[in-house]
């Protein structure tokens, strides 16, 4: 666990400029600060200090007349969303019953993933690879049950060696948790979380009025 801590921890400091890349395309679609959420690696109104003093991207406490970046990245997303493709169980010289099992899972399939709000996370993924060039759904078990968890973009770190050819042997994802949440997961971590110590300032999500690790 130290390694892998250790590896995912050299890859964000080496990737800082993909945290201001991702500041940059909040804040031009929408139009605000984001410092207390995205970490203390920016400047005081939530931008890189290089692009402040270039005067890049909207000021402080003015709102653009015309936002043309969240005008495109809606309308992409819009048109994106009305497909809904989903998988199919098919049968090969089925008689009557297999169909009708095959049908059955379908449905089932289909209920899953109402039931998952599984549509609607893929709304917020799909919105994300328009304005921030990456989205992320994560299939997870959780208390015996299949989940899907919404994955902010900044909270996925792949080292750039291993990602030149498109297929990196290595994902890791840093996320801010609740101890207690922690703990109630993983009750037989529950002395390792309790003196593990908090989540720094750096990361994305960092509530400072929570005990998160």
């Amino acid at each position: 666990p130290n390694a892998v801590i250790s590896a995912a921890e050299t890859i964000s400091q080496q990737q800082s400029y993909r945290r201001n890349q991702l500041i940059l395309y909040l804040r031009l679609y929408g139009d605000r600060a984001v410092h207390r959420w995205a970490g203390s690696g920016t400047t005081s109104n939530g931008y890189p200090a290089r692009r402040r003093e270039l005067g890049a991207g909207p000021t402080e406490g003015k709102k653009l007349s015309l936002n043309v970046v969240r005008n495109m990245v809606d309308a992409v997303t819009s048109k994106l969303v009305k497909g809904r493709p989903r998988p199919q169980n098919l049968t090969s010289a089925g008689d009557w019953s297999l169909r009708r099992i095959a049908d059955l899972r379908d449905k089932f399939l289909e209920a899953h993933f109402d039931a998952g709000n599984f549509w609607q996370l893929r709304q917020r993924c799909i919105k994300n690879m328009a304005l921030l060039g990456t989205g992320v759904l994560q299939v997870l078990e959780y208390w015996g049950q299949v989940r899907y968890d919404y994955v902010f973009p900044g909270e996925i770190l792949v080292d750039d060696v291993e990602g030149v050819y498109g297929e990196p042997r290595h994902l890791y994802r840093q996320r801010c948790v609740d101890r207690t949440v922690l703990m109630e997961r993983f009750p037989g971590a529950r002395k390792v979380i309790e003196s593990t110590a908090p989540a720094g300032r750096q990361y994305f999500g960092r509530d400072e009025h929570a005990d998160q690790i």
